[in-house]
């Protein structure tokens, strides 16, 4: 299946952050990946997964490290 798939800043963030679902997120794009679909992004993508990043440092599930890298 050859076509475009909108990932949303939820999904980005359990690409690099270990939590529930992770595992689902990266057999999904690799899924993707054999299919030949590409992943395509809202302008947005990069404030909303920041945001999300900033708000598990501020709950205590990230520290400052963590989030950076």
């Amino acid at each position: 299946m050859n076509g475009l798939a909108v990932v949303d800043a939820s999904l980005a963030v359990k690409l690099v952050v270990v939590e529930p679902y992770s595992d689902r997120a990266r057999a999904l794009f690799r899924q993707w990946a054999s299919e030949g679909t590409q992943p395509i992004a809202p302008s947005l993508m990069l404030v909303e997964a920041s945001n999300a990043i900033y708000q598990r440092v501020r709950r205590g599930q990230l520290t400052i490290e963590e989030a950076e890298a």
